[in-house]
């Protein structure tokens, strides 16, 4: 893949992954979390203890097409626009940025709900 377009791409797989780590992070904290439990959980990943990884992530990776509205890898692929004779060469590096970014962003999203409760 051309150099230019590849980064284009990169950008596009971040952009998508962050809008998706956000919404499905909705699904992690909800009106149901104590304070204290929010704290705990705020205080864990300031530690970096891996339980909060454990007690947040998705079960099953973002790609996964799982889940209704789940992305799978061709999907990905389609809604940038990859053209299938360039998908073989993109794939890895398009699904890792993707990836990346939606992962950041669900943990962005889960400590801003879990702040917003502790610090209610």
């Amino acid at each position: 893949m051309v150099k230019g377009l590849l980064v284009l791409t990169l950008d596009r797989a971040e952009e998508i992954g962050k809008r998706h780590g956000k919404a499905q992070a909705d699904w992690v904290v909800d009106g149901n979390v104590s304070k204290e439990y929010a704290s705990s959980m705020i205080k864990m990943h300031d530690d970096g203890d891996p339980v909060f990884y454990d007690r947040t992530r998705p079960v099953h990776g973002p790609l996964s097409g799982v889940h209704a509205g789940d992305l799978t890898v061709d999907e990905l692929l389609d809604e940038i626009g990859i053209p299938s004779a360039l998908r073989e060469e993109s794939e890895d590096e398009v699904c890792s940025a993707y990836e990346e970014a939606f992962y950041s962003s669900w943990t962005e999203e889960v400590v801003r709900a879990l702040t917003a409760i502790a610090e209610a």
